[in-house]
């Protein structure tokens, strides 16, 4: 992965008496801010309304063939922009859904394409079939509000202590599996006061 910023804060203050927060993410960047209720509040306002990111790609020219002779020149290529930020719930919507039909309207309301609901399910360890999403453990259900974030392939995920209910065993488990699949994806994990 680059160190190239997915994501940068510069100087952020909630209120005057606030320390300035300064952040940088790289892609697969994953990092925990403790602030209180209200900063955390200003924080994720602040990000929402920030400009959205833009991509660009250096492709070979129309009619290059790979393995020939390496392109002279190269075409910049705009990418489309990527959703800025996605949540990752605890609880997700649609209790009536399975998994998979909750990750494939996750996906289609974002504009992602998720061709195999199946596989992200797999990677996260959570149950396929037609169990109702109602009807997961507590950590399941906070796997998939991770797979509904991921599945919108943000520049940024905003995380407002959804393990908080679970044991520190899972949680440290659940975090090991996001940091190994969060790509071009960075997370911001905010947390209470402690």
């Amino acid at each position: 992965m680059s160190d190239t910023p997915v994501f940068q804060l510069v100087d952020f203050t909630a209120r005057p008496t606030q320390e300035p927060i300064n952040l940088s993410l790289a892609a697969g960047g994953f990092v925990t801010l403790t602030l209180p209720r209200g900063e955390r509040r200003s924080l994720v306002r602040a990000v929402v309304t920030a400009r959205h990111h833009r991509g660009r790609m250096l492709l070979p020219p129309e009619g290059w063939v790979p393995g020939s002779a390496p392109p002279v020149t190269l075409v910049v290529q705009n990418t489309p922009p990527r959703n800025r930020v996605a949540v990752w719930l605890g609880e997700p919507a649609f209790p009536s859904l399975t998994p998979a039909e909750t990750l494939l309207l996750a996906a289609r309301t974002g504009g992602a394409r998720l061709y195999d609901p199946e596989r992200l399910l797999a990677q996260l360890g959570l149950p396929g079939g037609n169990r109702p999403v109602g009807t997961l453990s507590g950590p399941d259900r906070a796997k998939l509000g991770l797979a509904i974030a991921l599945v919108a392939e943000p520049v940024v995920i905003f995380a407002e202590n959804p393990l908080a209910g679970l044991d520190a065993g899972i949680r440290e488990k659940i975090l090991k599996t996001l940091t190994a699949l969060l790509g071009p994806s960075s997370c911001l994990y905010l947390d209470g006061d402690r």
